[in-house]
Formats: structure tokens, sequence, C-alpha cells
């Protein structure tokens, strides 16, 4: 068959074969036929494939290629990749670049019929440096050597990087077994149990520990605040650190009207230290150990104590009878001295107790007899009116004229018990005579 003459419109050959707009062009019939299955969807021949196309411009050429392998190329400011072959397991990607180092974003599925997707992004750089990463493929691991900001890992874990914030308003536990909170290397540091209770754990032999406030800077408040009940509802107990620079406040602070016990459950001692030093120890008997000086600062501080005295009086106590059945309370105090947690009378002669404990008592006395006569008369410690004798503070002399007396002993006492100096003559009838008299006590112990 000779030539077959086709007259095409002036816009379409001469794309095809070149030419000019005012050429007609004419085909062979085999090149006919080989024309008609351009524009019927059909291959020209096994090797004439439409594999390329160019922008209508020229100016990219190709604009869209397909390789061998079917993936498919669109060239251009925007590119992107998609493979997929959907008779195999092979990736399945879409991949849209800018330049060599330039923004990069990549969609992959993976390989098998399971296999998992992800996304990564790449803004001006490698994919060394990627700003965000999800993790994609189980066999492969993360999307690149590189860590992005965010990546999620192949064992699920949710990783950011280079000590970037989430920002979130709830992070919850997914079941009852709480919620952990560990270093880099795997060891638990919080464990937020259910229920809300916070624990602080190590699994190493090492250590552990909670800071408050360490990364802030200038002076500042720290503290950690317990609460409890409904009426403290700022703190029920306090452990702070004031805001005034290295030298500042540590406080211990307890509200309510209830104790605030420092307590070691085994017999432990308790230590108080100052520059690293013991300055009390509270032992597990309770002995109180002091390496330096006890003080007593303020009105009604320290240890409990008393005293009233006379001098000079020359009083005389009137006897009725023989012996100690006879007895008379010496009532010749005149002065109440110092006092603290005890309280001196000299009106009732006597001393009242408000602090139950050991005291140490004193007696010292000048006591003559009526015109130098001699005989023989005895002293001694009471409380309550008479009605107990302390006989660990008794004396006896023979008068002949004046003779000092003097006793010293440590009685049991009770809130409320007096404490009161009796006198009686051994011998005779006659009267005793007291000049000078002087009586305190001091607590030296608990009971």
């Amino acid at each position: 068959m000779g030539k077959s003459n086709l007259k095409m419109s002036h816009n379409i050959l001469p794309d095809l074969q070149g030419g000019t707009d005012d050429e007609y062009y004419h085909l062979t019939s085999a090149e006919h036929i080989s024309f008609g299955s351009l524009i019927d969807n059909s291959i020209v021949n096994t090797l004439h494939r439409h594999s390329e196309l160019v922008n209508p411009a020229g100016s990219i050429d190709p604009a869209l290629s397909i390789d061998a392998d079917g993936k498919v190329t669109l060239h251009g400011s925007n590119n992107a990749y998609i493979l997929n072959d959907t008779a195999v397991d092979n990736f399945s990607w879409f991949y849209m670049k800018g330049a060599a180092t330039g923004s990069s974003m990549l969609i992959s599925l993976g390989t098998g019929a399971t296999s998992v997707g992800g996304i990564a992004a790449v803004y001006g750089g490698a994919w060394g440096s990627n700003n965000i990463q999800i993790y994609h493929d189980g066999s492969n691991g993360y999307l690149s050597t590189g860590a992005g900001d965010l990546v999620l890992s192949p064992n699920g874990n949710i990783i950011l990087v280079n000590q970037k914030i989430l920002y979130t308003e709830n992070i919850r536990a997914k079941d009852s077994d709480g919620l952990y909170i560990a270093d880099d290397g795997g060891n638990l540091g919080i464990h937020i149990a259910d229920g809300g209770n916070v624990k602080v754990q190590n699994t190493e032999i090492v250590s552990a520990y909670v800071k408050i406030n360490k990364n802030g800077s200038g002076n500042r408040y720290a503290y950690i605040d317990l609460i409890g009940d409904g009426t403290y509802t700022g703190f029920g107990l306090r452990l702070s650190r004031t805001n005034t620079g290295p030298n500042t406040i540590s406080r211990l602070e307890h509200r309510g009207t209830g104790s605030l016990e420092i307590r070691a459950h085994e017999a432990a001692p308790i230590i108080f230290k100052t520059t690293d030093i013991t300055r009390l120890t509270l032992a597990a008997d309770g002995t109180i150990n002091i390496t330096g000086s006890l003080l007593f600062t303020g009105a009604g501080k320290g240890l409990a104590f008393a005293e009233i005295w006379a001098f000079d009086v020359n009083n005389t106590l009137t006897i009725t009878g023989t012996g100690i059945v006879n007895k008379v309370q010496v009532t010749s105090f005149a002065v109440n001295g110092l006092s603290n947690n005890a309280t001196p009378d000299h009106t009732n002669d006597h001393i009242t107790i408000t602090k139950a404990g050991l005291y140490k008592v004193n007696i010292s006395a000048s006591i003559e007899s009526v015109g130098g006569v001699a005989y023989k008369i005895a002293v001694g410690v009471f409380k309550n009116n008479g009605a107990y004798h302390f006989q660990n503070l008794h004396v006896s002399r023979n008068l002949a004229g004046g003779c000092p007396i003097s006793m010293t002993g440590i009685i049991d006492l009770a809130v409320n018990d007096t404490i009161e100096v009796w006198t009686w003559n051994e011998t005779d009838t006659n009267n005793i005579v007291v000049d000078d008299i002087t009586m305190n006590l001091l607590q030296i112990a608990g009971t």
C-alpha cells in the first residue's frame, strides 16, 4: 500500500514530527497505523511506550517519567515519587523534595499486609537533621539514622529530643499499674501509683532524691506542702527555704494543735548538729546528752525553783510539849525569794509545787535556846501541813545559846504539794528562837 494522505490540523503534527504550521504532513500506511495507536489508548509498539511527558513550555524535559521499576517521577520545583507494585510486597511511598538538601517530606508504607506506615519531614537539611519523624516499619526501625524532634520508635516509645518541651494539660496512666517516669537508662525515678500516690524509687544501688526548684534562677522560695485536712488547705506541714539568698532560713512548719512528732521507730538516737558537730543527742532510752551549755531565757523558762527566807528576825516559837508529836511549824519566814514554776509564800511559810519532779532541798538556819539554857531540839522538812516527814531532811542539836543548822536532800514532789520546816523540843517544853533561816528547792529531774 502506498502513501496514505492524512491532513492534520496545524497545531498537532508540528508537535509530533516538526515543521511549520503552514505545511501539510503525509504519513505512510505504517505511520498512519502507528499514529492511530497514539490516539486510541494502545501502545505504539513493543519499544515505544508512553514513559515520558514534557511540560507545555518544553522547559522541563521530562516533566513526568516512568522508569523500568514503575516509579513515577514528577520533575520540577516540587517533586513527587510514588512506588507501588500491588503484585508483590514492596515499599510504597510518596516523596516530595525541593532541592538536594532542601525541604522534604516522605510518606511511606511497609512491605507486608500487616506492616505500618509513617511520615517524616525534613526542613533545610538531610535526614539526619529531621524536625519531625514518625516511625514507619518494624524491620527498619526509625525512618533514618537521624532523630527528629519527635520520634515514635519501633517499641512504641515517643521521643522528644534536644530538650524539647511537651505542652499538655493531662498525662494519665493507661491502667491501675500507675504512671512511671524513668531516666534515659530506664531507671525508674517517679511512680505515680493508682490513687495518685507518688513514690520516688530507684532500681540501682545509688542515692534517690527529689530536688525542688533546682533549675530556677536568683533568690526564690522552695517548699513542699503536705495537706491532709479541709481546714488548713494552704498547708498542714511545710518544709521550706525562704528567698533571701544562700544564708536564708529553712523551716519546718506545722499547723493545728496536734503534736508535731519526730519519731524513731527502732532503738535509734535522734541527733541535732550545728557546724556539723553533734550538740544534742536524744538516746533511744530517753537520755539527753548536751555537749554545749544549757541556757534558759525569758520568764517562766527553765527548771522549777523557789526560795523563802528571813534575816535577823529573832522570832520565838512556842513549845507546848515534848517530842515530834508536839512539833510546831517554823513561821519565821519574812521574804519571798526568786522562783520559777513554783510558788514561794512566806505568809504561810511554805513553797507550793506547780511542776512534779525530783527536787533538791537546802535548809540553813541559826537557832537559839531561851536564856542560854541547854536542851536538845530537832528540825525537819515536811509536806502538806506537816502530814509527811522527809526523814532524809532531819537534824538534832543540843542548844546552849545559839547553834547553826543545815540540811540538804532530794525529795519527790507532786503538783500542789506544800513544803514546810517544822521543829520540836526533845528535852523539855522550852521555846525555840529563830534568828535567821533560808529554805530553797530546785528541780533536778522529772518523776
